[in-house]
C-alpha cells in the first residue's frame, strides 16, 4: 500500500515547482489521503487498547459463572448439602463458554494483530511522509532562496534602472544642446530647456507647438522627412528654423527615427545646434577671403574667379569681354602729404565712385596698393571698351570730396580684348599691366590699348 502512495525524487527548479500547479495539486490531495490513513490506524489502535480489557473481564466472567454452577461456590462456602450436577446442562454450558471462549481469544488475537499491522503501516506512512515533507521542505527552501535571489537581482535591475533614468534626465536636462521628442505629426512629446531657450517658448506654450511650423523653409522639412525615413537618422542636417518671435537660425539637426515594434514611426528625436553664429562667421572668413578689407571691392583671388568663369561664357556664345589695370597717378605723394589714413580714405572714395561708373554685371577689384581691375562682360566690340575708358577717365575729372579734404587725382589705364590680346587670366591681366605703364609713359591721365609692339617693348 505504501509503494502505491510512493512518489519518486525528482529535484526541481523553482520555476518547475512554481510552474507545476496540477502535480502540487495531486501531491496535497496524496497526503490528505496518507493522513487519512493514519488517523484511522489510529483510531483502530485506541479501539483495540479499549476492548481488550472488557473481552478479558468478560471470559473471567463466564469462567465464573460456569465453575459456580459446577462447584457450587454457595454450598463450598456455607457447607450446604450439595446440589445433584446436572451433567447435559454442565457440558453444554462448557461448550458455550469454551465457543464465547475461542471467539473472545481470536477476535482478541486479531485485534493484536491488526494493531501491529496497523502501528506498522502508521511507522511506514510516518517515513513516508517524513520524506515527502523534507522533499517539498527542499523545493521549498530552494525555491524560496531562488524567489530571494531574484528580487535581489530585480531590485538591483530597478535600482540600476532609477539611476540610469536619473543619469538620463540630468544629461538630458543639463545639456546645452536643444534636445526634443516629436511624434510623427510633429507634436512635442518632450524637450529640455535648451530646447525652451533656443526657441523662446514655455513649457505650455510647447504642448500646442507644431514642430513642422518651426521650418523656415517647407521644402526642407519634406526633405528632412524623406530623409530620415529612408535612412533612419540624419547626421548635421543644415535647416533654417525660426523661433517664437519669427527670428530665423542656422541649424544642424541630429536626429533618429523612433519605430514600434511593428516597424511603423512613431515619431523622431534628436538635437538641435544653432549654428547661425557660427555660419555668419563663415561666411565672414569667406568675404575677407574674397575682398580688400580696405575697400570691400573684390581683390584679385575673386577678381580671377570671376574672369575664368566669364572666359567659359564668352568662348562658349563667342563673345568679347575687356579687361582693363587702373593705376592712380601721383598717389604716393598724397599718402606723404596728407597720411596714410587720407589715403586710405581716398581709395575707398576712388572705388566707390569706379562701381557707380560701370554696369551692373561689370566687376571693379582692387589689386593692392593704387591699383584697381575692371571685367567688363558682354563688349559686342572693341569700341564699347574704349568708350566705358573714356567715361572712367571723365568721372576722374570731378574732385573727390571726404571729411575737410577735396583731392583732384587722375589715372592711367591699360586695356585688353579677349580673344585678341589674350585667352586665359594670366595672360590678359599681364598684357593689361603692360598697356597701363604705357598710358604713364604717354603721360599719364590716358588709356591704352594693349598692342604686340608693346609687348616687345617691354620685353627689350
Amino acid at each position: 500500500m505504501v509503494e502505491n502512495h510512493k512518489m519518486k525524487k525528482e529535484g526541481k527548479t523553482k520555476d518547475q515547482f512554481i510552474g507545476e500547479p496540477a502535480e502540487l495539486s495531486q501531491r496535497l490531495t496524496e497526503l490528505e489521503t496518507l493522513e487519512a490513513e493514519r488517523r484511522r490506524a489510529k483510531k483502530t489502535i485506541m479501539g483495540s487498547r479499549i476492548w481488550l480489557p472488557v473481552a478479558c473481564s468478560f471470559v473471567l466472567l463466564c469462567i465464573f459463572v460456569w465453575l459456580n454452577e459446577i462447584l457450587d461456590f454457595p454450598h463450598l462456602l456455607l457447607s450446604a448439602p450439595p446440589t445433584p450436577i446436572n451433567w447435559h446442562k454442565a457440558i453444554s454450558e462448557t461448550v458455550l463458554v469454551a465457543i464465547v471462549g475461542l471467539f473472545m481469544v481470536s477476535r482478541f488475537i486479531h485485534n493484536i494483530t491488526k494493531r501491529k499491522w496497523a502501528e506498522e503501516e502508521l511507522r511506514k506512512y510516518h517515513d513516508h511522509l517524513e520524506d515527502l515533507v523534507k522533499e517539498r521542505t527542499a523545493e521549498l527552501t530552494m525555491a524560496n532562496e531562488q524567489l530571494q535571489r531574484e528580487i535581489i537581482e530585480r531590485k538591483q535591475a530597478e535600482e540600476a534602472l532609477h539611476e540610469s533614468e536619473k543619469r538620463y534626465r540630468t544629461l538630458f536636462e543639463g545639456s546645452r544642446e536643444a534636445i526634443y521628442i516629436t511624434s510623427q505629426e510633429g507634436k512635442i512629446v518632450g524637450a529640455n530647456q535648451s530646447f525652451l531657450d533656443l526657441f523662446s517658448y514655455t513649457r505650455e506654450e510647447l504642448e500646442e507647438l507644431d514642430v513642422w511650423k518651426t521650418y523656415v523653409h517647407p521644402d526642407e522639412r519634406l526633405r528632412f522627412q524623406r530623409v530620415i525615413e529612408q535612412e533612419g537618422s540624419v547626421r548635421d542636417f543644415e535647416v533654417k528654423l525660426c523661433k517664437k518671435d519669427g527670428t530665423e537660425m542656422d541649424c544642424l539637426l541630429t536626429a533618429t527615427v523612433r519605430r514600434a515594434d511593428d516597424g511603423s514611426i512613431l515619431g523622431y528625436q534628436g538635437i538641435i545646434r544653432d549654428i547661425t553664429e557660427r555660419k555668419r562667421a563663415e561666411e565672414e572668413i569667406a568675404y575677407m577671403a574674397t575682398h580688400d578689407l580696405l575697400t570691400d571691392l573684390p581683390n584679385r583671388m575673386l577678381f580671377n574667379d570671376r574672369l575664368n568663369v566669364a572666359l567659359v561664357q564668352v568662348q562658349r556664345q563667342k563673345r568679347k569681354l575687356a579687361v582693363m589695370l587702373l593705376d592712380l597717378d601721383y598717389f604716393k605723394d598724397i599718402n606723404d602729404t596728407l597720411g596714410h589714413s587720407v589715403g586710405d580714405k581716398l581709395l575707398r572714395t576712388v572705388g566707390d565712385r569706379l562701381t557707380k561708373l560701370l554696369r551692373k554685371g561689370d566687376t571693379v577689384a582692387r589689386m593692392g596698393g593704387d591699383e584697381f581691375l575692371l571685367l567688363l562682360t558682354e563688349i559686342a566690340r572693341v569700341e564699347d571698351a574704349t568708350r566705358i575708358a573714356r567715361k572712367v577717365l571723365e568721372g576722374f575729372r570731378e574732385p573727390f570730396v571726404f571729411d575737410v579734404h577735396q583731392l583732384h587725382i587722375t589715372t592711367s589705364i591699360g586695356v585688353v580684348i579677349y580673344p585678341y590680346d589674350g585667352e586665359d587670366v594670366a595672360t590678359l591681366e599681364k598684357n593689361a599691366d603692360i598697356a597701363m605703364y604705357h598710358a604713364k609713359e604717354k603721360g599719364r591721365n590716358n588709356y591704352q590699348r594693349y598692342t604686340a609692339v608693346l609687348n616687345n617693348k617691354g620685353v627689350g
